[in-house]
């Protein structure tokens, strides 16, 4: 009989295979930035399943393949954002009151996509100047809409969540009660 733990190494190993060879459609130009999104949001099945802490693991292997396999930019997003916020959200949607944890998950999110830019001009020979005066402009109106796209983004997480609860827990469970047991 298999035991818990192995269950959980053998689920959290299986989405991280997934979500890094998901992360290789991140070659193509339109998937650059849905690819790592919907990478992350394999690891809502770890969480339910296996809880924070082995989610966070396999976030970190992802990450380990996913920065020798992945395209450039779609891997910096990885890293930076979507591969842990999936796991994050849930403590952040207990935070009380309710708008204390939207402006912590904003700050989180303004947090990655400064660490993100700051990253991508720290390894890129393009520097803030080159942008000119659209530069400082377009930047802001950029953030303004990533923030309004992270809102989108954030209630889809939670709805994939609840999809999830809904239709693949029950199944899931049943493998991890039944320790793998054969029929």
């Amino acid at each position: 009989m298999a035991s818990p733990k192995s269950g959980k190494i053998a689920l959290c190993g299986m989405l991280s295979a997934v979500g890094a060879a998901l992360m290789l459609a991140s070659y193509f130009p339109f998937l650059t930035y849905a690819i790592p999104a919907l990478s992350g949001i394999l690891l809502i099945a770890a969480v339910i399943e296996a809880g924070s802490l082995w989610a966070l693991g396999a976030y970190v292997v992802t990450a380990v393949l996913v920065f020798f396999l992945a395209e450039p930019e779609a891997k910096l997003l990885y890293i930076v954002f979507f591969g842990y916020y999936p796991i994050l959200k849930g403590r952040l949607d207990r935070l009380r009151p309710r708008p204390l944890g939207y402006l912590v998950k904003f700050l989180v999110f303004n947090a990655a996509v400064f660490a993100a830019c700051g990253l991508s001009i720290l390894l890129s020979d393009v520097t803030p100047a080159d942008f000119g005066a659209w530069g400082v402009w377009g930047a802001a109106a950029l953030l303004l809409l990533g923030n309004a796209v992270f809102r989108v983004y954030d209630v889809a997480v939670e709805r994939v969540a609840q999809l999830y609860m809904l239709r693949l827990h029950p199944s899931i469970s049943r493998l991890f009660r039944q320790g793998g047991r054969r029929g």
